[in-house]
């Protein structure tokens, strides 16, 4: 689940990337400098589902059986364009988690 903070400023959504990598026994790299295997790479289309939350888009992805249990980092990069001279925004943001095949779900503010 991604949501957007909701802004009285003008802005058009260009895309989202998600990306994990697998570092079982050493630390990750940064997902500025690194995505890992690209699980989504595509439009990002936040809308409101309830009053009291800012809207936001649900992505399911499929882990690849190359990713094996234990340490990984979900990275996302979101690009936007805002304001009327189309500002072009790259916000990253990244989770440390223990994986394993029954999954797991997590939810970021962009």
């Amino acid at each position: 689940m991604l949501f957007l903070q909701d802004s009285l400023t003008g802005s058009e959504e260009v895309a989202v990337v998600i990306g994990i990598q697998s570092c079982p026994g050493a630390p990750c790299i940064a997902p500025a400098d690194y995505m890992g295997q690209i699980l989504y790479n595509g439009p990002f289309n936040p809308q409101f589902h309830e009053t009291y939350n800012p809207p936001y888009e649900n992505f399911t992805v499929q882990i690849p059986s190359s990713i094996a249990s234990g340490t990984a980092l979900l990275g996302v990069a979101h690009v936007t364009l805002v304001g009327v001279s189309a500002l072009n925004i790259l916000h990253k943001c990244s989770q440390l988690m223990t994986w394993s095949r029954l999954g797991c779900t997590l939810g970021w503010r962009l």
